[in-house]
């Protein structure tokens, strides 16, 4: 039997563009994949990001909703103005804010959009 592995994929008008934000995002390289249209960031065994432009022979998913990412740190700080501090450097890059940071039980999290107006998470955790 053979390991399944887990990973997030997105559909992409541009890849190699994409997979640099998410490669600044998750502090991890990303490498060709399949194709020259066909990236991969493995952040660590059990987590990786595809990113790929479809064949142009399917329909594509509504952009934004095709699927999120989700990006944890862990702070001792305040995790609404360290969240705010990681989104402002993301914001610098092309991330834009679907809403205000929101703190939670677990500490805060923040909806924002890629470049390309994919959803993902940012969530910060308390220690």
């Amino acid at each position: 039997m053979s390991l399944i592995e887990v990973s997030f994929i997105i559909e992409s008008d541009s890849p190699g563009d994409l997979a640099s934000f998410y490669e600044k995002v998750s502090e991890a390289k990303a490498s060709q994949g399949l194709s020259s249209e066909h990236y991969v960031i493995n952040k660590s065994h059990e987590f990786k990001i595809q990113i790929y432009r479809s064949s142009k022979k399917r329909i594509s998913p509504i952009k934004g909703f095709a699927s999120a990412v989700c990006f944890q740190k862990k702070t001792n700080l305040d995790p609404i103005s360290e969240v705010k501090r990681w989104s402002e450097n993301l914001i610098s890059i092309g991330a834009r804010t679907i809403d205000a940071p929101r703190l939670e039980p677990f500490g805060a999290e923040l909806w924002m959009i890629d470049p390309e107006g994919n959803a993902f998470l940012l969530m910060m955790t308390s220690l």
